[in-house]
């Protein structure tokens, strides 16, 4: 009876054995590591694979790459087996080798067995018979990769199939198109500000002179119409005794006779010791007045009249540049201001009368009614009023006060205290 017992807890014990699947499982499933380097993938995989490397190849991926494993994408593997993968070691290189001046059958042979590819090329050449190779590319002696492929220039003979490339800037361009299509050159334009006449060539690519092989392409810019817009930067130095809150403004005078004014932010002196501005225009002859706003008083005055060329973006100075004067005119030597305020007549007389050929009307003076120049005096005679000079006509638009200064409007009328208005105080005082 305990024979049996005993074997049948054997049985069972066996029977529950083969229920049981004690084999390891296969977790791990082989990443795809064809495209990696080397070094990153086992960075990557190395706590779960051991690669081994299979040898290295030629091939076009760079050098150190992976380009091959032995077991394939998602295949399942224990922890620790072993993975062989192939490393690249780039592409194969060989020396370009020189075949120039050699019968151009002969050179490709040459290359071929070299294991690059050729293209033939013509070229007209003054130097090599024809038949011949006059230069490859890459040169002879660089490293090329197996399979690429080397330019060969094959000498046409002297000069055949060139032509020499004619001047066709300031022609109209349907005319310029015309002639170098009929020296078999291929034309592409292109429009561009200028200020020629539309559709006038301003530039070509190919100089004048230049001999070319039939076919090549030259670029003609022509104008299209549009004046080209510039910008011109602009600097002053300002005096070292100079002191105050300033701006500067410059104004333009279009070719349609209107003014187009830009101001410099506010800077102060002496903690600015110069600005530099870029004014931005149009045209090659654009009268510029360079003003200097005193922002304490808002007195101004003219620092120079310019012309500014936004073509070449070069100015030059027609009248003025005096900047010190400029800064005694607006107050901003402390020291100098009193004296300037109580002699403002004196001023007048002493301005500096510009030459004949600084007779700009409108910009720095005018003719009066006979016929005589009168030059802008900012200050004394006149002053800049919302972009146009106005002058000053005493108890019409301002009056001199006792104080020596220049005020817009009607001077202030004394009332009688015994006998006040029964409206109260009949002052007008209009503001101009």
């Amino acid at each position: 009876m305990v024979v049996i017992i005993v074997g049948v807890i054997v049985i069972a014990f066996m029977f529950t054995d083969l229920l049981k699947d004690n084999s390891p499982k296969n977790d791990w499933k082989m990443p795809d590591v064809v495209g990696m380097d080397f070094n990153d993938a086992v960075a990557k995989y190395g706590n779960n694979i051991q690669f081994q490397q299979d040898g290295e190849e030629y091939n076009e991926a760079d050098p150190g790459i992976i380009i091959d494993q032995d077991v394939a994408p998602q295949t399942e593997f224990k922890k620790g087996a072993v993975l062989k993968v192939k490393i690249s070691k780039g592409m194969e290189t060989v020396e370009v080798p020189n075949v120039a001046d050699m019968n151009s059958v002969l050179a490709k042979d040459m290359l071929n067995q070299k294991g690059l590819e050729v293209e033939l090329r013509n070229s007209s050449s003054t130097k090599v018979e024809k038949g011949r190779v006059i230069k490859t590319e890459p040169e002879a002696g660089q490293s090329a990769h197996k399979g690429s492929t080397v330019i060969v220039y094959v000498s046409m003979g002297i000069e055949a199939g060139q032509v020499s490339v004619d001047d066709w800037v300031g022609k109209k361009l349907d005319d310029a198109k015309m002639l170098a299509e009929y020296k078999k050159l291929k034309v592409t334009t292109k429009g561009v500000a200028s200020y020629e006449k539309e559709g006038t060539v301003v530039k070509q690519s190919i100089a004048k002179g230049e001999k070319v092989e039939v076919g090549t392409e030259i670029v003609f810019e022509f104008s299209n119409g549009k004046a080209p817009d510039g910008t011109i930067s602009f600097s002053i130095n300002f005096p070292t005794t100079a002191d105050g809150k300033f701006s500067i403004s410059f104004m333009l005078k279009k070719e349609d006779g209107t003014m187009e004014t830009q101001d410099t932010p506010t800077f102060f002196v002496p903690e600015y010791q110069s600005i530099t501005q870029d004014v931005k225009g149009s045209g090659e002859d654009v009268t510029v007045n360079v003003l200097l706003v005193n922002l304490v008083n808002n007195k101004r005055a003219t620092i120079g009249t310019y012309s500014f060329n936004f073509a070449d973006k070069t100015y030059e100075l027609k009248s003025g540049g005096d900047i010190d004067a400029a800064f005694q005119t607006v107050g901003g030597f402390p020291e100098a201001t009193t004296e300037a305020q109580t002699q403002p007549q004196t001023q007048a007389t002493q301005a500096t009368q510009p030459t004949h050929n600084d007779q700009q009307p409108g910009v720095n003076g005018d003719y009066d009614i006979n016929g005589n120049w009168v030059p802008y005096s900012q200050g004394s005679n006149g002053d800049w009023v919302n972009g146009a000079w106005t002058w000053y006509q005493p108890e019409v638009n301002g009056y001199w006060g006792d104080d020596g200064r220049w005020h817009w409007g009607q001077r202030e009328q004394q009332t009688q205290p015994t006998q006040p208005s029964e409206g109260g105080d009949n002052n007008n005082n209009n503001e101009w």
